[in-house]
């Protein structure tokens, strides 16, 4: 019975963790909001990263992801980078994926790594322009 009290608090702490692990890994670096609407019509915000290429945001999804479905249903949608709220519409940009991959790899460091390898890997990634709707920002 001991070794089996042993063996659980073994456990509660690696996964203990392993969460603060993924935690530190996922917000030390730029998270920007992803604002997009629900099959119902309810908002729903989703904390993402981002990078720049030649002056354009970028973010990128994993295929089976729920805010990536979200975003294919509706491309336009808002995303909040630090104060600033503004409305994009996502565009699917395959061939900057490996470039992508290692831009975020360069900014995000032994973060992307440690969520690359809990998530299986970067290379089915699908790279996303952020194109500006228009060019002002909208309030809060």
């Amino acid at each position: 019975m001991r070794l089996l009290v042993r063996a659980l608090i073994a456990l509660l702490v690696l996964g203990a963790a392993y969460g603060a692990l993924n935690y530190l890994a996922s917000e030390r670096v730029e998270v920007v909001t992803l604002h997009t609407v629900d099959p119902a019509g309810l908002p729903t915000d989703t904390r993402i990263w981002i990078v720049d290429r030649d002056g354009a945001a970028f973010i990128r999804a994993r295929e089976g992801s729920g805010w990536y479905a979200r975003v294919r249903a509706a491309p336009n949608l808002e995303l909040t980078r630090g104060e600033r709220r503004a409305r994009y519409t996502a565009v699917a940009r395959p061939e900057l994926r490996d470039d992508l991959n290692r831009l975020f790899r360069t900014k995000y460091g032994w973060g992307d790594a440690f969520i690359s390898f809990t998530l299986g890997g970067r290379s089915d990634a699908v790279a996303l322009e952020l194109v500006p709707l228009r060019p002002s920002s909208l309030a809060p």
